[in-house]
């Protein structure tokens, strides 16, 4: 199932900081947030029985591991607090995150093709992070200069609905359309997009009914 990730800041906190924002030089701010953003580490995380840690992060590590989900994390921290403190990045940080984006994704995608077909469970996992980690970062068609979250991503690029959908597509060749991934992943696409497709689905359904009478007309035609 997916899950939305809210992050909260206490109203004190976010008027203490608004405050930082108002009077400190921005390029000191941006340091400072750099600074904070650079603790943040799953592998500090914790867990009331170990064995859920255990088996969460080998679930991880078997998915785009680690390293992927650090980077992602930072970008999703450094968004909302840029967005709080209505702060934009320059052109060279908002290249320098960008390619570093790019260049996470397009690895973890390289890894899910370099996969066996014995393993396209894991292959499925990895392409649908990837999928829905671009639809919560930003592109350049975008009118903002950070990371946005799942509620925001109505506005992006079409490729990156297609990515999706193909994800989806792919998931339904193995599992069925039936199945609870393919359902939860339908459930990110915009109305406008979910609604076509059950449309889709029921023409195809329809379609299909049409023809097996016609088949059986024939047949019985025939004898």
């Amino acid at each position: 199932m997916l899950f939305q990730v809210n992050i909260i800041m206490p109203q004190g906190a976010k008027n203490s900081f608004l405050n930082i924002v108002k009077t400190r030089n921005i390029d000191k701010v941006y340091e400072d947030i750099e600074e904070i953003i650079s603790r943040i580490d799953i592998k500090h995380a914790s867990a009331t029985m170990y064995r859920d840690k255990t088996y969460v992060f080998d679930k991880l590590e078997s998915s785009i591991g680690a390293n992927a989900l650090n980077i992602f994390l930072k970008d999703v921290f450094r968004s909302a607090l840029l967005t709080v403190g209505q702060i934009k990045l320059t052109h060279t940080q908002e290249h320098t995150f960008g390619h570093q984006r790019i260049e996470l994704f397009n690895q973890l995608l390289q890894r899910a093709n370099a996969l066996p077909q014995e393993k396209f469970a894991q292959r499925i996992e990895i392409k649908r992070a990837v999928a829905l980690m671009r639809l919560r970062t930003h592109d350049g068609s975008m009118n903002v200069s950070v990371g946005t979250p799942r509620f925001r991503h109505t506005n992006s690029i079409g490729e990156k609905w297609m990515e999706l959908e193909g994800v989806i597509a792919e998931a339904e060749k193995y599992y069925g359309e039936s199945a609870r991934i393919c359902a939860d992943l339908r459930s990110v696409l915009p109305m406008t997009i979910n609604s076509t497709k059950r449309m889709t689905m029921e023409d195809d359904i329809e379609s299909g009914e049409n023809g097996s009478d016609e088949s059986s007309d024939m047949k019985r035609q025939k004898t």
